[in-house]
């Protein structure tokens, strides 16, 4: 049996992924994260961030940085 669906309340506008996607790749490159399984916890951690309803670009890159994931 597959499960049911469940749609995510929040809207992703093109806005909010440039901002996510510029985070993403500054953060890689300021500490050196090469394509591979860190890149992705960055990812994951990006984007439950910003479900969570941290959608401020700043609070996002406080909260990279003060988190084990580099």
């Amino acid at each position: 049996m597959m499960g049911t669906a469940v749609a995510c309340p929040t809207y992703l506008s093109s806005d909010d992924l440039d901002m996510l996607t510029r985070i993403f790749a500054n953060h890689c490159q300021a500490f050196g994260i090469a394509a591979g399984p860190e890149q992705d916890d960055v990812a994951r951690l990006i984007m439950r961030l910003f479900i969570s309803g941290i959608d401020d670009a700043n609070y996002i890159r406080a909260a990279l940085a003060s988190r084990p994931v580099h």
